[in-house]
């Protein structure tokens, strides 16, 4: 489906020609680019003599992490800001015992040296999101895009309105901040000729000699950068500051032509061409996919293996990380929960390995394990919709809540005009697909067709018209008060009449024509429809209020939804007296009074979780509240199964909560939560 979008342009022009002038302490370079003192940046502790670690059985150095021990209170233990992070990084290094680095795109960053652990360390110097990082003997190097104190002119034009603005911005450079064995930090901005990014890659070298991979490689040697445009850091493996680039997949002619000839014969020996994880290390590069592995070391031959075990990762694919003995460990779960390990010289790999609850094996060569940084955010094995605040965490399937059908006014009233053909009404109500006769409750499915949308690469089905046949009347005449659509499921219909409620299935959906690609019609067949009403109305119960996807008069178009309700979720709420009864596709509940809505279950089973203030709402067969002992405001559920679920409060902070067994204060359910319950088994279709 095409749509227009505005389109807004920046220009940019620099005021003046001069560098920004160098912070405190800040000289300039052999190269003339400024770089910054230790005086104007944070310090750390100095490192004091190698640690000796502690190895696994396959030789995987471990790093302990100095963190305080998890925080309880009441049911809930707390989650710890790197929590997040480490759940998936953007960026990792670590220099194999000494260091670790993790970075993600929306938490603060990790930083690890000789086990004090930092946290938004990245942040705190600038860069706004994102970043890269390498570490080398307990040096760390970090990178990512700052303000300059150079300002530049930003016009913009909106290409919506044709209205243009003009501002002054800081222009933006890329940085690469420098963290010695010593603890201090200095800082040092790339030439104006580097593209900015903030997604890169950065492989170091001894005395702080580095590669920044963004939109090309940039190279500093210690006195001045030099530049390849051939390589991108998308599609390059470099396994040491300006070594050997390999580019395994979708390389240009430019990248094939100075990539080493070893790599295709890797792709062969691997044979997944265009996929599989590739890592280099030193004089290492390795790959692992579909059950295989290659290895091969500079200047020695190539190694094959099979019989990897099944992955679990996305598509069945591998991460994989070499050790500096050329060990490749490939990852069969995600975060490495379940690896293998192929050590050197061998042709079988070990048995596989289950990553100890707090520990983090490093996405990046060489292999660590970093003990102790906890926080282990559990698993996920669930489907919900969530309409809390965002606290960072999903669960399973779409956290997205329900809406409007987004078509063409033209497609609504196109709608409506095929219904009145068969039902000889004037005023209707639309409510989603059905269109309604409030006058006698008389009711007909008219599906949205594509009238004015303009489509890119099929012509739009032209429907047929309604047929009489499918127009479902009551024997006796119900005159609808107010009629909604079920959020989630708008094939059954929920009204208010006279103070009782009425539920109505619409009719299985007909058969619809598809259009043509590309002047080829997609329909092999003609399509051929059996029209036949739906099973009309049934009183339910005493209501007074009904809220859901809310019919409109016609031709109802956009009937929107309001975010973080239960309608947003999938739900209808039905309000009887004192009682508020939540009904979903899957079932239907009494809600303790006062209940915020927090997530609805989506899987194969009624779920449903709110908040009343520091108390949580757990409904299944019926709702129950619980108090997890914190003072204070729940404001998110985030559930990772039915019985694990996530707890975000008011002041930032987010626990694991394992809901009890039993227990609780659970609410009376309402007689029309059975008659609701009922009503979901007569679906037409089963």
């Amino acid at each position: 489906m095409k749509s227009r979008l505005g389109i807004g342009l920046i220009l940019l022009s620099a005021l003046g020609c001069n560098r920004p002038k160098p912070t405190s302490g800040a000289t300039p370079s052999a190269s003339g680019v400024a770089t910054a003192g230790p005086t104007a940046l944070p310090t750390f502790a100095p490192l004091g003599p190698p640690p000796k670690l502690e190895r696994t059985e396959d030789g995987i150095p471990i790093l302990p992490a100095r963190v305080a021990a998890h925080e309880q209170s009441g049911a809930v233990r707390w989650l710890r800001p790197m929590a997040k992070t480490l759940q998936w990084t953007s960026s990792e290094a670590n220099d194999g015992g000494r260091a670790f680095v993790g970075i993600a795109k929306d938490a603060p960053d990790v930083l690890v040296r000789d086990g004090e652990v930092q946290v938004g360390v990245l942040r705190g110097l600038g860069v706004a999101k994102d970043g890269c990082a390498a570490a080398r003997d307990g040096e760390i190097l970090l990178s990512g895009v700052v303000d300059s104190a150079e300002l530049q002119k930003v016009n913009r034009l909106d290409g919506r309105t044709g209205k243009r603005t003009e501002t002054l911005e800081p222009r933006r450079e890329q940085a690469v901040f420098r963290i010695d064995r010593q603890g201090r930090v200095s800082r040092q901005v790339l030439p104006k000729t580097v593209a900015t990014s903030d997604d890169c890659t950065l492989w170091m070298g001894d005395a702080g000699k580095y590669t920044l991979g963004t939109f090309g490689l940039t190279s500093w040697d210690g006195e001045r950068f030099s530049e390849d445009r051939t390589f991108t850091r998308v599609r390059t493996t470099l396994g040491r500051h300006a070594g050997d680039a390999y580019c395994f997949r979708f390389c240009n002619a430019e990248e094939q032509a100075k990539t080493p000839p070893i790599t295709q014969k890797l792709i062969d020996a691997l044979g997944c061409p265009g996929s599989g994880d590739f890592v280099a290390y030193e004089d290492w590069v390795a790959g692992a996919c579909n059950g295989k592995a290659v290895r091969w070391k500079k200047g020695g031959e190539l190694e094959q293996l099979s019989g990897l075990p099944e992955s679990k990762i996305l598509n069945g694919t591998y991460y994989a990380v070499l050790a500096p003995s050329g060990a490749l460990v490939v990852a069969l779960d995600y975060a490495f929960r379940r690896y293998v390990v192929w050590p050197p010289g061998t042709k079988t790999a070990t048995p596989e390995r289950t990553l100890a609850v707090g520990d983090v094996l490093s996405r990046a060569s060489p292999a660590l394990i970093v003990r102790g940084l906890g926080g282990t955010v559990p698993e996920s094995n669930t489907r919900a919709v969530l309409v809390g605040r965002d606290v960072g965490y999903g669960t399973g399937g779409s956290t997205l809540g329900y809406s409007e059908l987004h078509r063409s006014e033209d497609a609504h009233r196109a709608q409506v005009a095929r219904a009145r053909e068969v039902m000889g009404k004037d005023e209707l109500w639309v409510a989603h697909e059905a269109v309604l006769d409030p006058a006698c409750g008389a009711h007909v499915r008219s599906p949205l067709g594509w009238e004015g949308m303009k489509i890119h690469d099929f012509s739009p089905p032209l429907l047929p018209k309604l047929s009489p046949l499918a127009v479902t009347r009551s024997p006796s005449c119900v005159k609808l008060d107010r009629v909604a659509a079920l959020p989630g499921d708008p094939d059954l219909l929920l009204a208010l009449s006279g103070g009782e409620l009425w539920g109505a299935w619409l009719p299985e959906p007909l058969p619809l024509p598809a259009g043509s690609h590309f002047g080829r019609k997609i329909d092999e067949r003609p399509v051929v429809q059996h029209p036949k009403p739906g099973p009309g109305w049934t009183k339910l119960g005493k209501a007074d209020a009904l809220t859901g996807e809310d019919a409109q008069p016609a031709p109802g178009v956009q009937a929107t939804i309001p975010p973080g309700t239960w309608q947003a979720a999938g739900g209808a709420l039905i309000r009887t007296g004192a009682s508020e009864v939540l009904l979903t596709r899957l079932g239907a509940v009494t809600l303790p009074a006062g209940t915020k809505p927090m997530a609805v279950g989506t899987g194969d089973h009624f779920r449903a979780w709110g908040a009343i203030g520091a108390k949580l709402v757990d409904c299944a067969a019926s709702c129950r509240v619980l108090d997890p002992g914190v003072a204070g405001e729940i404001v998110a559920v985030v559930p990772r199964t039915d019985t694990t679920l996530l707890l975000g409060y008011a002041d930032g902070r987010v626990g694991v909560y394992e809901l009890p067994a039993t227990g609780g204060d659970v609410s009376a359910a309402d007689p029309l939560v059975e008659s609701l319950r009922a009503l979901l088994k007569k679906r037409p279709n089963g």
